[in-house]
């Protein structure tokens, strides 16, 4: 018998492939091979091993030896697939774990969506985010505790980091199923002034959302509030409107708990940036986390 160590992947691949594809010359079709390259392997393998493992007379098939030989095979075939794609990905600079330090306050729902999609792409890392104020998540990838982190405000300013437009989720108002204002068409800045307003804190700067939205709440301040959740219910089974980026509100809008008013001004989109320390990550894990928070942020309708 010879060295184990004679036994190649190719040879366990070339096995596979000859039970899987039942025979010599339907393998050497598959693999691209000569029928006697094929025939030489396996013998290789099979001296290596000390057994017959496929039978050649006209039945074929495998002998006791194969099918035993067969389960081993195909788990060192997984473990090596496993082994070569683990090794693509941290070449690629996703290391084991993704580190995302994301502001307090910004919607949750797009980051869920990141993390999902980081899932179904790379499922060998594991995605750990954390939630800071602005300070913090400067900090975080400046000390290089986080990879990338998320804010709305411009990064432009703080030496050594990097910033890029993720995307921007554009700002709803809505109010409760049957409102009188969803209803309604032409709705006046007279009509909105007549309800109290809701904000989540993402937008809680509500001067800077719009002009419109300033002369609104000058007589009648808003309740500004972190939990989404919460204002969203509330608002559902009041009279009050909340103004709030339209990802934050897409599943309830579908659910009918409540409905978007036609506003007679435009609000301002809540724009995300990424930020990274310059020259790090590599990047082709920035251009991958780009594309999936776009992606994230502005769903194919």
């Amino acid at each position: 018998m010879e060295d184990l160590n004679s036994i190649s992947i190719e040879a366990l691949l070339t096995f596979n492939a000859v039970v899987e594809a039942g025979g010599f010359r339907a393998a050497a079709e598959q693999l691209y091979m000569s029928e006697p390259a094929i025939s030489a392997r396996i013998k290789h393998l099979e001296n290596a091993l000390g057994c017959l493992l496929l039978r050649r007379d006209r039945g074929g098939g495998m002998t006791d030896c194969g099918k035993c030989f067969y389960d081993y095979a195909k788990k060192t075939i997984e473990e090596y697939r496993g082994m070569a794609a683990h090794l693509k990905m941290l070449s690629s600079g996703m290391t084991g774990q993704l580190r995302v330090a994301a502001l307090r306050d910004l919607p949750m729902k797009p980051l869920s969506d990141v993390c999902l999609a980081i899932r179904e792409y790379r499922p060998e890392a594991s995605v750990k985010i954390t939630t800071r104020s602005l300070r913090g998540v400067l900090e975080s990838v400046e000390n290089e505790l986080a990879d990338i982190g998320l804010i709305y405000h411009s990064a432009s300013v703080h030496q050594g980091l990097s910033t890029a437009l993720a995307g921007s989720c554009k700002t709803i108002a809505v109010a409760r199923s049957g409102h009188p204002l969803t209803k309604k068409a032409g709705v006046s800045m007279e009509d909105l002034r007549r309800y109290s307003l809701f904000f989540p804190s993402p937008v809680s700067d509500y001067a800077g959302i719009n002009e419109h939205v300033g002369e609104l709440v000058k007589d009648r301040p808003p309740i500004v509030i972190d939990d989404f959740e919460l204002a969203r219910d509330f608002v559902a089974r009041s009279d009050y409107l909340l103004l709030a980026p339209e990802i934050m509100l897409r599943d309830s809008l579908e659910a009918g708990l409540v409905e978007q008013i036609e506003t007679p001004f435009a609000t301002n989109d809540l724009v995300i940036h990424y930020i990274t320390k310059t020259g790090s990550p590599p990047s082709k894990l920035r251009d991958f986390f780009t594309k999936t928070l776009s992606a994230a942020l502005n769903p194919a309708e």
